[in-house]
């Protein structure tokens, strides 16, 4: 679990499942300004991701 949904509040954790068990079709994005190809061009994929060391590991 990711450390960030540990530090939830019960009811956030409450709000987080009811959100995630919503059908895609049933979320409102009207409040979310419309992104264009242009602003994707420069995205990289993985470029913050750092691998997990075998055993959890960290320097």
């Amino acid at each position: 679990m990711n450390e960030k949904i540990k530090t939830l509040t019960p009811t956030q954790r409450k709000e987080v499942k009811v959100l995630r068990a919503l059908p895609e079709r049933d979320i409102d994005y009207r409040d979310i300004p419309a992104t264009s190809t242009e602003q994707w061009k420069g995205a990289e994929t993985g470029r913050f991701l750092r691998p997990i060391r075998p055993g959890g590991e960290r320097k």
